[in-house]
Formats: structure tokens, C-alpha cells, sequence
């Protein structure tokens, strides 16, 4: 296929069972990176039943909520085998964010002190595995999602924020 022109902020290459891979990672910037993206995300959370029964995307596969829908979100992907969505991460920017509205607590300083929508919330983190059967370096494909969403974020005015991890 020919090469989207999604914005490559980092490249990770090795060897993988004797064959050469890179990993690309950048932002989405095609419909079919965007379709991509969703179609992982449901993939991963659906396997780790983070989804209820009522939830709306079933049907089609796909994993998009308001956020998205709504244009307040800044996205990383990796992407591997030249067009393979492996990984993505969201950065949602709005003047209330999930955790302000799901979670009590007392703003720390340091966020408090950040205005607006330049703070930001981590979600949507996925990885999927390579394969059933090898070793892929999913914990540096983590770390560079991260690293990618934080470049753009800056990139976007984005100053800190949040992200929560659940026990499980």
C-alpha cells in the first residue's frame, strides 16, 4: 500500500526473529489511520471486557465516544508492516476533564495553576500483541506512544494534566 502521510514523530526499528521492523509513530491523518485507530481500540478493550453490553459500538467494531466525536482529542498511533495500527493513545482537551468529573479530589497546584485547555488527560491507551507467538517489545512501544503524545500535546500548548490506571 502506498504510504499515508501521517506525521512521524519517532521511528523504532529491531530485529525481529531475524527480520529487520520498524515501527513508526505519529498522528493519525488519514480516514483510514483514523477507522484504524478505532477499529484497535475496540479490538483491545472488547478482549479485555472493558465494554457493557449497551455499549453503542458493537455493531460496527469500532470504539468512538464524544470526545472523538467532538473533535477534543489529540491522537499518537504506531504503526507497523507499513500500515498496521499496533498501538494508539488519546490526549483529550477540554475545560473539564473526565477525571475532574469521575473522580474527588483536590486539584493539585501544579494543575490548578494550568488553564484551560492546555491541560490535557491520557486515554484510550492500546497495544495490541504482534503476535501470539513472539516477542515484540510492547513496554518500548508504550513508552513511545507516551512520548509521541506529549510531543503533539506541547506541540498544541498542552502544559500537564491527567491519566488513571485501573488496579487490574
Amino acid at each position: 500500500g502506498q504510504r499515508n502521510k501521517m506525521k512521524v514523530y519517532q521511528k523504532l526499528k529491531f530485529s525481529h526473529d531475524g527480520v529487520d521492523k520498524e515501527i513508526l509513530f505519529g498522528t493519525p491523518d488519514s480516514k483510514e489511520e483514523f477507522e484504524k485507530m478505532y477499529s484497535l481500540r475496540f479490538d483491545v478493550y472488547a478482549e479485555n471486557d472493558y465494554f457493557h453490553e449497551s455499549f453503542g459500538g458493537f455493531k460496527e467494531k469500532t470504539d468512538q465516544d464524544s470526545y472523538d466525536l467532538d473533535g477534543k482529542c489529540l491522537y499518537a498511533i504506531a504503526v507497523v508492516d507499513g500500515d498496521r495500527v499496533i498501538g494508539a493513545v488519546r490526549l483529550i482537551r477540554d475545560k473539564v476533564l473526565p477525571t475532574e468529573m469521575f473522580f474527588k479530589f483536590d486539584t493539585p497546584q501544579e494543575i490548578e495553576a494550568i488553564l484551560g485547555y492546555n491541560r490535557g488527560e491520557i486515554g484510550r491507551l492500546v497495544i495490541q500483541l504482534y503476535s501470539k507467538s513472539s516477542f515484540f517489545p510492547r513496554n518500548l512501544i508504550l513508552l513511545f506512544l507516551l512520548k509521541t503524545i506529549f510531543q503533539i500535546g506541547n506541540q498544541h500548548g498542552g502544559k500537564g494534566g491527567y491519566s488513571f490506571i485501573k488496579k487490574s
